[in-house]
């Protein structure tokens, strides 16, 4: 038995556009909105420049509006939003979580030796009994 393809009703970009807008450029909501797939919503997204607009659109208005939230907390002296606006934005001043590397040109190998001390107490004994025998 073939597996027959839904039918999804053909939707104006207009209903699409409206159904983003109200769910922030979520897809998964805007079909349950429109009572279709996601993959049409995306499908369509991906065919429509005016849609992709709109997607674009809506991520500059989040993303302005996350960084308003941001600011705000700037302002109120709170310390993780200071710390996530450096590491967000003060990279040039250094401010970075973890090390960057830039691994253009040549890169050189260098030499790393590994040494291990062992401090337990049974070393310790071993290392003195070695010297004791070794001073006869």
């Amino acid at each position: 038995m073939a597996r027959t393809k839904a039918i999804q009703p053909e939707l104006k970009i207009e209903q699409i556009e409206r159904a983003l807008r109200r769910t922030n450029g979520l897809q998964t909501p805007a079909a349950r909105m429109l009572n279709v797939t996601v993959s049409a919503i995306s499908q369509r997204i991906k065919r429509s420049k005016r849609l992709q607009q709109v997607v674009e659109e809506i991520v500059e208005g989040m993303l302005d509006r996350a960084e308003n939230v941001v600011h705000y907390h700037l302002e109120q002296n709170n310390l993780t939003g200071a710390i996530f606006y450096l590491k967000t934005k003060g990279k040039a001043r250094g401010y970075i979580e973890g090390q960057e590397i830039d691994l253009q040109g040549e890169v050189g190998i260098t030499k790393i030796e590994r040494v291990i001390v062992d401090v337990s107490p049974k070393a310790a004994e071993i290392e003195h009994t070695t010297q004791d025998n070794t001073s006869d």
